[in-house]
């Protein structure tokens, strides 16, 4: 009987232990790095070239899939695709409506893809809908209307304006619907979250108003990356598919947040809108600085880091950008001018390749 009590005691203790090992492991991986900037080993300033036979009316949304462009159009049909390496024009689909194959608003083209045998397997998000549109893109093409093979609900409590996708999950940035966390991941079709990440109390200390840490929202399946970025704070964060927060970088001395009683209205006159796109490959982050107050048409910046936190080139640019892609293997921008409705391209490959 004795020996019994001793053995369960021993169990119980070494339960105890692993328990304690398994809760400062878990704090451990959650311990992150922040790693501040102030120059960069490439700062010049930029000027694009015109892009002259991208003849879509605008693209304030783009993305690349392998030699194919998609832009997202203001016009009456939504999407025009390209082949990106002979410049030729190969559809325009997609008009807005609440029939099938039609949608409300403007969707959004995400940058997440697969390639499955012959095909490239795209997928459009749907706000109004809540809901994420996986169609073949040649077979669309070729068709000249979208060919839906799935649809995916957002979850009700995910935030359906700023969500991305990443294997068969989607992430969505919570950071203005939910107390406590930023960032959420659901399950393609569940409503159940499978991992949340906390909000970080060092910027809600320093700002008190919601928008501050608003944020950007960016996945890169080469590496498995999340990456968020601040919109009127200057400062990025690098996740695991896991939720683990691994790295943060931040600008120097960064201002702090103004917050006045007047509202969003002057918050926004008083507070610079900073970080504002994204894009992302295996090794480098793209941040667009845009450092306006709201309304204001300044040239943006272009961020070039690491996922260590290394600041590769800052490129002051001739205009304001808005909608943009790469193409990683030549180190090109193509982006479009909202103050010239022109498309424009700027090489960065002396930051990216060379």
């Amino acid at each position: 009987m004795i020996k019994q009590i001793i053995k369960h005691l021993r169990a119980i203790i070494l339960d105890s232990i692993l328990c304690c090992f398994l809760v400062l492991l878990t704090q451990c991986k959650q311990d992150y790095s922040i790693v501040y900037y102030d120059s960069f080993e490439i700062e010049k300033s930029l000027e694009g070239e015109t892009i002259d036979w991208i003849d879509a009316s605008s693209g304030f949304n783009m993305a690349l899939y392998d030699s194919i462009l998609a832009v997202e159009s203001e016009g009456e049909k939504i999407f025009h695709f390209y082949n990106y390496k002979t410049q030729k024009k190969l559809a325009e689909i997609g008009t807005k409506g609440q029939g099938p194959g039609e949608f409300t608003g403007y969707p959004k083209m995400m940058t997440y893809y697969t390639e499955e045998a012959d095909e490239i397997v795209c997928w459009i998000r749907d706000n109004n809908r809540r809901q994420f549109f996986q169609f073949p893109l040649l077979a669309s093409i070729n068709s000249g209307k979208f060919v839906i093979k799935k649809v995916v609900k957002i979850a009700e409590t995910g935030n359906a304006g700023i969500c991305e996708l990443l294997n068969d999950s989607i992430i969505a940035d919570n950071s203005w619907r939910r107390e406590n966390e930023s960032l959420c991941v659901y399950k393609f079709g569940k409503e159940d979250m499978l991992w949340s990440m906390k909000k970080d109390k060092d910027l809600e200390m320093r700002s008190s108003y919601g928008s501050a840490s608003s944020q950007i929202l960016h996945v890169s399946t080469t590496n498995q990356k999340i990456v968020t970025a601040f919109q009127f704070i200057p400062r990025i964060h690098i996740y695991s598919s896991s939720g683990i927060l691994e790295n943060a970088i931040e600008e120097k001395n960064s201002p702090r947040i103004v917050v006045p009683s007047g509202g969003p209205r002057e918050f926004e006159q008083k507070n610079p809108l900073r970080f504002y796109g994204a894009l992302l490959s295996e090794k480098f982050i793209i941040i667009i600085d845009e450092n306006r107050i709201q309304n204001e048409i300044t040239p943006s910046k272009i961020l070039i880091f690491d996922y260590q936190g290394n600041a590769i080139a800052r490129y002051s640019l001739d205009r304001m950008i808005r909608g943009y892609t790469m193409d990683w293997e030549h180190g090109q921008m193509i982006t479009f001018d909202p103050g010239n409705y022109v498309f424009i391209k700027y090489d960065l490959s002396e930051a990216l390749i060379n």
